[in-house]
């Protein structure tokens, strides 16, 4: 087997014939190591979490290969089903940051200045600084509080922000549609 092979189809080869082990081959042919029968047996899913979507046309490819952990959103609800009961964490709120921010408050964790300032950044690009329709009240309090640990001002960071962004002038209808696309 190849390594980038799906452990479905290795599964379903293996299954079909007597061999225990098989060797495993990265793309120039070289031996890597070998998998077995006992591997298949033990193998555990890949875990994740999905943030700021909870629909399977906006996740990774082949979703439904892994084991979904926890879903942290501030959408509509969408489509992923589970095997079992996860955490699911939705609130009716402007960013996802917010809440990601809310559970740093909530464990007594204050962020690394350099995390506050990329959650903060990403508070201002979601709420579109704080004019969006679903801006909430926590949403500025939280920012507030992640630019006083960065060390930086809302206002002159949010300029920056926007006067870096490209303008749309120019851009097809498909790279405006796509722009922000999960």
């Amino acid at each position: 087997f190849h390594n980038h092979a799906y452990i479905g189809d290795v599964y379903t080869k293996m299954s079909k014939t007597r061999y225990r082990s098989y060797p495993v081959l990265n793309n120039q042919g070289k031996v890597l190591g070998a998998i077995s029968r006992y591997h298949l047996l033990n193998y555990k899913k890949k875990k994740f979490i999905l943030l700021d979507h909870n629909e399977g046309s906006q996740s990774i490819d082949d979703l439904n290969e892994g084991e979904v952990m926890e879903i942290i959103d501030h959408h509509r609800i969408g489509d992923i089903e589970t095997s079992s009961p996860i955490r699911f964490r939705n609130e009716i709120i402007g960013s996802t940051c917010t809440i990601i921010s809310k559970i740093y408050k909530e464990n007594g964790i204050v962020p690394q200045p350099e995390i506050a300032a990329i959650l903060c950044c990403a508070i201002i690009s979601d709420t579109m600084n704080f004019n969006s329709p679903t801006t909430t009240a926590v949403d500025r309090a939280i920012a507030a509080e992640l630019a006083d640990i960065a060390g930086i001002h809302l206002p002159e960071i949010a300029k920056e922000m926007f006067s870096a962004v490209a303008t749309l002038k120019g851009r097809s209808l498909s790279e405006i549609l796509y722009n922000d696309f999960k």
